[in-house]
């Protein structure tokens, strides 16, 4: 349902979509206090988690189109990374925090679907206040600043034709003054664009605007489809993975596990903020995806290595590819959404991140299928884990490729990404 998130986005607004989104979230919710909750109707409640999984889906993603809107090039890393950041700290609280509440309200589901409930609603409170500091603080500024900025240029442009130029006391001086204001007239116009809405905005969206996203827009999509899904599904492998091969309780594999979204919760702020500076998101791109290669080619090592009980080092060593895949988090997931964001146009943008969300739902559905069937297929050769690990080798491997791709595609073209 993203693609049609992304077009209610663009055809009707950011203002109205978000109060659409949350609404269906707080229905959806509704229906899951009610029906599990309160009545214990198991497909009632499944009704209402589509409905919030609808809501929640399309809230984040009008939380990327904001973003975009708020900040510009290189700032985006930072806001998408901090953004990412407070994702993964809600996972953490949240899975720590539930069973606390299901246990202290005598395992009874009701309270862990009320909390969900007020979330939600907290989550409607929210988006109001966003809608009015957007349409109130930050747009009436940015709006002031393009003006200032306009009028600046032009004044700038008129002196220098009314005056003889001087001579210059000190060159370098003058060409950094310069430089800075060809700097602030270019980001008036970009902001300039972001207010405007072109003709085309009132039309409905065609499948053959799809076309017009272009050649770098689809392949980072397909390496973000393999990249994610590849995360996920040795997410959903992890614990099992751990426990049959490592020897680890269940218990210590699922405290393994959250090291991924710790490093990430506390990485991706640090990584944006460092990578707003560098710039050179394709090759940060390629870094992080190399992060997750060399996570699982150690992965692999460690089952060939030894086979059976694994030494006391191999076990404390599997620390370091987990390491490896929550940096790999933080940097890929606030990277792909700035470059996304840069490469289609602003009255696109809904139903780019709506293409963007629906691919990576699509392989959470497809990657796991796969995953079980080689898992299965070679359950009596390393528990079935080590041509699961080739098989997501071979997709970041793939990954890699696309964005290279991408990277010579974009130089050749644009240089939007460089």
């Amino acid at each position: 349902m993203t693609p049609v998130g992304g077009w209610l986005l663009d055809k009707k607004g950011l203002y109205f979509s978000m109060i659409a989104f949350v609404a269906c979230l707080i229905f959806g919710q509704i229906i899951v206090l009610i029906c599990g909750g309160v009545f214990k109707l198991y497909v009632p409640m499944l009704i209402g988690r589509f409905f919030s999984g609808i809501g929640s889906e399309n809230l984040s993603m009008a939380q990327k189109v904001i973003l975009a809107n708020w900040f510009i090039g290189n700032e985006r890393i930072f806001a998408y990374g901090t953004n990412t950041s407070f994702a993964q700290l809600a996972i953490i609280i949240t899975s720590s925090f539930v069973p606390l509440i299901y246990e202290a309200g005598g395992n009874d589901y009701f309270y862990p679907f009320l909390f969900s409930f007020l979330v939600a609603v907290l989550s409607l409170v929210s988006s109001v206040i966003i809608i009015y500091l957007d349409k109130n603080i930050i747009m009436p500024e940015m709006k002031r600043f393009q003006k200032e900025n306009i009028e600046n240029s032009q004044k700038k442009t008129e002196d220098s034709t009314n005056q003889a130029v001087p001579p210059l006391e000190n060159p370098e001086i003058t060409i950094k003054e310069d430089s800075l204001n060809d700097k602030k007239i270019e980001k008036a116009l970009i902001l300039q664009n972001k207010d405007q809405r072109s003709d085309d905005d009132s039309k409905a969206i065609r499948l053959s605007d799809l076309k017009a996203f272009g050649w770098v827009f689809w392949l980072l999509v397909w390496s973000n489809y393999l990249s994610y899904g590849s995360f996920f599904t040795f997410i959903d492998n992890s614990n099992d993975l751990l426990v049959s091969n490592y020897q680890y309780e269940y218990k210590e594999a699922g405290h393994l596990v959250t090291i991924i979204f710790i490093i990430s919760s506390i990485a991706s702020p640090v990584f944006g903020f460092m990578l707003k500076n560098i710039g050179k998101k394709m090759k940060m791109m390629l870094v992080s995806l190399s992060l997750f290669l060399i996570a699982l080619i150690n992965l692999i090592l460690f089952e060939l290595s030894e086979t059976g009980e694994k030494s006391m080092f191999v076990k404390q060593a599997v620390m370091i590819p987990l390491t490896l895949i929550g940096l790999f988090y933080a940097m890929n997931f606030s990277l792909i959404w700035t470059c996304i964001s840069m490469v289609v146009n602003k009255n696109r943008m809904g139903s780019a991140f709506g293409v963007v969300y629906s691919s990576r739902n699509l392989n959470l559905v497809v990657s796991p299928l796969i995953a079980g069937m080689i898992h299965d297929c070679s359950k009596e050769n390393f528990g079935g884990y080590l041509y699961l690990e080739v098989f997501l080798l071979v997709q970041i491997v793939i990954a890699i490729g696309l964005t290279l791709v991408a990277w010579v595609v974009d130089f050749k073209g644009k240089r939007i990404l460089i």
